[in-house]
């Protein structure tokens, strides 16, 4: 009795862990910019809330289904990181299993609640990216397939929510803000892998930097975020002339930190690709003020006071690690591997000695070295 007791007690907790809100936020995010675009939101509606929630619950029943597919491999990428319940040994397969049904089950309920129409959605929508992790498509080893499968789960899915619960209906209007979004999610998306590349190689999953190297991906991810940026301009003007010119600095600062991450070694990639991820979501939220503040009727004072702050508050932190890239590192939150105190492109990693461990796959060849290292 006492050990289902616990185990009640834990469920909770690891479906909080689970939830890992800062990437719950991002989805918010793009959900809050479907209901903002189409001027439906001065205020909060309960199908708003609802809509929020119903997505951060998917994506935790997403995220443990990723977890309980790559064990393995985040025990090498991710060891030491406390909200990975399984490479932390704080709940076992069994646990994650009935968390990740719970979680679809509260996701769907609650979507359902806001609408039939949201609910239909995120269920198609749990079916399709459970592929992501799983077999037999198991799209998160398909080199070219990852990435954008990634984005468009990220972006599309909350944009529609968003949009449904706005009460509103997809449309012409949608025709280059909904691509913009995706566009420069993708270029974050396509940077997730270098952070992965010591447990990919160890296990054999052929990613994008492990078949073609880091350059051809940060040139890829600084394609795509030209791309988007020239979209959500198109978008935003002239109609959200404060939100085109805020995209501005946001856009100058992401470019830096893709063209640093380009020709950075492989110690402060972690750190670069942290910053590139935070900036573009402070962009997204100065962004939706200043249109929220625009269909309010605010004047130029108030306009210009909400790009100063948020901007600013973003470009000190790009000056500083500019200035001084070694004070930067990843949070306890997030865990530093510790492989990666110390690196030494000529001595093997902890992952390239786990690929010589018993139930490990050799790393690809040449092919892979050369991706490690680049």
């Amino acid at each position: 009795m006492n050990s289902l007791v616990a185990r009640a007690r834990r469920l909770p907790r690891l479906y909080a862990t689970t939830l890992r809100w800062r990437s719950s936020l991002t989805l918010v995010i793009f959900m809050l910019c479907g209901a903002i675009w189409h001027q439906h939101l001065l205020a909060i509606t309960p199908q708003i809330v609802m809509g929020g929630l119903a997505l951060a619950s998917q994506y935790a029943a997403l995220v443990t289904l990723n977890d309980l597919a790559d064990q393995a491999i985040d025990r090498l990428n991710l060891r030491g990181f406390r909200d990975r319940p399984l490479v932390s040994s704080d709940a076992s397969r069994r646990e994650l299993q009935v968390v990740a049904g719970a979680a679809a089950a509260v996701s769907i309920g609650v979507g359902w609640l806001a609408s039939p129409l949201i609910g239909a959605l995120l269920l198609v929508s749990l079916v399709l990216y459970a592929e992501y992790s799983l077999p037999p498509l198991q799209v998160s080893h398909r080199t070219w397939l990852a990435a954008p499968y990634l984005a468009l789960g990220y972006v599309l899915v909350p944009y529609l929510v968003g949009v449904v619960a706005s009460g509103a209906r997809l449309g012409a209007q949608d025709a280059c803000i909904l691509p913009a979004l995706v566009l420069l999610f993708l270029s974050r998306s396509l940077l997730k892998d270098l952070r992965d590349r010591w447990g990919d190689a160890a296990h054999g999953k052929r990613t994008l930097v492990l078949v073609h190297g880091k350059s051809t991906v940060c040139r890829l991810s600084i394609a795509s975020l030209a791309a988007g940026m020239t979209l959500l301009a198109v978008a935003l003007f002239p109609a959200h002339p404060w939100a085109a010119l805020a995209v501005l600095p946001f856009a100058a600062g992401l470019g830096a930190f893709q063209a640093r991450l380009l020709a950075t070694g492989m110690l402060r990639d972690e750190v670069l690709i942290v910053l590139v991820a935070r900036i573009s979501n402070g962009m997204l939220v100065t962004v939706l003020g200043l249109l929220l503040a625009q269909q309010a009727g605010a004047g130029v004072a108030v306009m210009a006071a909400v790009l100063v702050v948020t901007a600013a508050g973003y470009a000190r932190v790009a000056v500083q690690y500019l200035r001084e890239p070694g004070r930067f590192h990843l949070s306890d939150e997030q865990g530093l591997r510790p492989a990666l105190c110390s690196v030494n492109p000529e001595a093997p990693s902890h992952g390239q000695a786990a690929a010589t461990s018993p139930g490990a796959t050799a790393p690809f060849s040449e092919v892979s070295r050369h991706a490690l290292v680049a």
